[in-house]
């Protein structure tokens, strides 16, 4: 039996569809969580009227989606039912009562789905969403349909019919408020087309609910579009004009505050723009469709946004110059699900080159790193490192320490740190005396190695005549291609390394990431880098040249098909997990639990589990819910096969629970360290004992603790919080190589 389905049968049978319609009646106003949908529904369960025409509209176009695309995207969505949902609440509100609402109900949703199916695909080609027009043009026909049916123009709309209770507390709100906040309050009310202060109130609880950034996005909309229309009617106060500019300015602020567009300062002013406009263009519409005896509804928000979208997504607009991310349709979300992919997809474009190797054999010592105040002060150069090798006194000569072949790092191999072409160098600078050096030529004899990312890899200070490479030449990460020499500006032996940004000499410098290499602190144990840069001061190494016990068998991470299942333990709760390694596109290793999924990536000396970008067709990530590689991935991002005594492992990592402040308000993520530590067992089969602490600004917020054997993998895995709180325990229950 698979997970999926004995996880159906332990909630059971209803529940998937109990969670689809709730999703869907949270994605109605932006936020797809179940908690969001419990309220909606509360809101429209205030009208009885409201709920029943409602519910009959989602199912009727629930059961239409399915027979028209059963595994089309916009069905799994809950376009369909979104669109039935909001005809039904629609036509609760403009239709009187009588026996015809209830057949023209369903047909409104049957018209909504099939809208749905036809227009998605042709919006989408330009990237744009369908938004509320199937359900307005499916209002708009039934309206006028009934029109005719009673042989005349439709009643005013008039508010329904409260819940016994209800009435008291509309009551009450009423003489507590001032008239604008009223009015304002009823507004999100309207957005499920109940006018109502207590249906706004738990509108704005369900907002809350699921997006903060949403609600606060609307309340911001919401009071710009009725104060611009306040100050063009001189500051007379219209209750229809007033919830008319309301309703269509609080859902463009959503759509263009966090959810089709990233937030940023400019998206933000872009954002506001599109809910003036909506002010024009609501009260542009009113009349004409008046004149049809039509309401409004959400026309003016569908038409905005499609206007502000459309220029950003067909290129009129530079969104890059503009400083403007319009994510692409397939991976909208929540306005935080979106930001934090915005911060991802900044934080990737913003790396300049490929991860570099330390271009050295043995234990070296960074004696000047970025902005160093000895030479690296440069606007050019700032970003450089100066690798020497000292004994762990600092010496770095024998005496009398006179001649350069005296110094410890004299003629070592220079290594290419990473893939690329030689495009120039300089073989022909005399090497220095000890403590002299050459103004005029600065670099001395000097390699640009050009990257396929565009950057460049410049070595200097080789040793005259070292130089084994010519221009043109490919070179491979780790060959040797000269030696550490003393030329140029350099008073003693050394290697200076930079990435530039072009291939040529004088371009600026930028950032680099060295991978795979160990710090050794004095008197302390060796730390594992995986990703990082070295500071100034530290003695580093490669750790493939570092000696220690090979442990690699302990993370069977290397061959498609295995599976482990595990039962963890959360407080009271116990549960099964079966974690999958399986072939991913393009020969990737992918881990899978059902929940969330990582790459696989194996280093000489290590394993390394990767977060899949959003778009990524072997992602899967499943909203609310943490499962196993989302804790390995937190935890464990970095398992060092090579361990000698105990060795420590510190990289970084992004999550929500190390944030504070406002980022933890709006749910984003946080930069933070995870420092592991692992250790052989005594024992009969190999095995690995290791911990790891996260946290972040020099405080620990979680505790991992693991047992790792050979060919059997990790078989505990307990979470604890700061204070010993343990959130989770994951222990095998079954063996990798057999059939789980």
């Amino acid at each position: 039996m698979s997970p999926g389905r004995a996880t159906r049968i332990a909630k059971g049978p209803w529940q998937p569809l109990i969670d689809e319609v709730l999703n869907t009646i949270g994605g109605v106003l932006f936020t797809p969580r179940r908690r969001s949908g419990v309220l909606f529904l509360a809101a429209l369960g205030s009208s009885p009227r409201h709920i029943v025409f409602a519910l009959l509209g989602l199912f009727t176009a629930m059961w239409a989606g399915r027979l028209l695309s059963p595994q089309a995207a916009i069905h799994r969505l809950g376009l369909h039912h979104g669109a039935g949902l909001l005809a039904g609440a629609a036509l609760a509100t403009y239709l009187p009562d009588g026996f015809f609402p209830w057949f023209l109900v369903p047909a409104a949703a049957l018209l909504a789905a099939l809208l749905v199916s036809a227009l998605t695909p042709l919006l989408s080609r330009n990237g744009l969403p369908v938004l509320a027009l199937p359900f307005v043009l499916a209002t708009f026909v039934t309206l006028s349909t009934a029109t005719l049916l009673f042989q005349g123009s439709l009643p005013l709309a008039e508010m329904q019919p409260l819940l016994p209770g209800l009435e008291q507390m509309e009551v009450w709100l009423g003489s507590r408020l001032p008239l604008l906040a009223q009015e304002y309050l009823r507004s999100f009310g309207s957005l499920l087309f109940l006018p109502s202060l207590t249906g706004g109130l738990l509108v704005v609880a369900g907002l809350l609910a699921g997006s903060r950034i949403t609600v606060l996005a609307m309340l911001a909309g919401g009071l710009l579009g009725t104060g611009l229309l306040q100050v063009l009617s001189g500051g007379i106060f219209q209750k229809s004009a007033f919830g008319l500019v309301a309703f269509n300015a609080i859902l463009t602020a959503a759509a263009l505050s966090g959810l089709f567009l990233a937030i940023n300062a400019r998206s933000l002013v872009y954002a506001a723009l599109a809910v003036g406009s909506s002010m024009l263009v609501a009260m542009a519409l009113h009349p004409v469709l008046s004149v049809l005896g039509l309401p409004v509804l959400a026309l003016p928000f569908t038409l905005t946004v499609w206007l502000f979208l459309l220029p950003l997504r067909m290129g009129t607009l530079d969104s890059e110059r503009l400083g403007i991310w319009a994510p692409p349709l397939e991976l909208v979300g929540r306005a935080e699900d979106n930001l934090r992919a915005f911060e991802r997809w900044k934080r990737l474009r913003e790396l300049p080159g490929p991860v570099l190797s330390l271009p050295l054999r043995g234990v070296w010592t960074v004696t000047q790193g970025p902005g160093g105040d000895l030479t690296h002060n440069t606007l050019l150069g700032a970003q450089a490192w100066d690798f020497m090798l000292l004994e762990e006194d600092g010496r770095g000569a024998d005496w009398p320490a006179d001649q350069v072949e005296h110094f410890h790092g004299w003629a070592c191999p220079v290594l290419a740190p990473a893939d690329g072409t030689v495009v120039a160098l300089e073989s022909s600078q005399p090497d220095n005396p000890v403590h002299a050096a050459n103004t005029f030529s600065p670099w001395g004899n000097w390699l640009l190695i050009a990257h396929v990312e565009g950057s460049c890899t410049l070595l200097a200070h080789l040793r005259s005549g070292s130089i084994g490479v010519a221009a043109g030449q490919r070179v491979s990460r780790g060959q040797e291609l000269a030696q550490v020499g003393n030329s140029g500006r350099s008073p003693e032996p050394h290697l200076h390394l930079q990435l530039n940004e072009g291939p040529w000499l004088a371009s600026r410098s930028l950032p680099a990431r060295f991978g795979s290499w160990v710090e050794f602190p004095p008197g302390e144990t060796a730390i594992f880098h995986p990703l990082g840069q070295p500071d100034r001061g530290m003695r580093v190494g490669s750790l493939e040249g570092m000696d220690g016990q090979e442990c690699s068998a302990c993370y069977p991470f290397a061959v498609p098909g295995r599976q482990w299942r595990y039962t963890v333990t959360r407080g009271r709760r116990q549960e099964e997990v079966l974690l999958r390694l399986r072939a991913g596109l393009w020969g990737r290793l992918i881990l899978d639990d059902g929940v969330s999924t990582a790459q696989v990536v194996w280093w000489p000396g290590w394993v390394q589990l990767l977060p899949l970008a959003e778009g990524d067709p072997d992602r899967l990530s499943l909203p609310g819910r943490h499962g196993l590689v989302d804790l390995m991935l937190l935890m464990l991002p970095a398992l060092s096969c090579r361990v000698d005594g105990t060795l420590r492992t510190r990289c970084q990592v992004r999550s929500h629970g190390l944030a504070q402040g406002w980022r933890r308000l709006l749910t984003l993520e946080q930069d933070g360290d995870v420092e592991l530590s692992a250790r052989v067992e005594e024992g009969p089969t190999l095995s690995l004992l290791g911990g790891a602490q996260l946290g972040a600004q020099g405080k620990r917020r979680m505790k991992a603790e693991y047992r790792a054997e050979a060919h059997r993998g990790i078989t505990r895995l307990v979470l604890t919080q700061e204070g010993g709180r343990v959130l989770a325990d994951f222990r095998l229950q079954q063996n990798g190589g057999e059939d789980a």
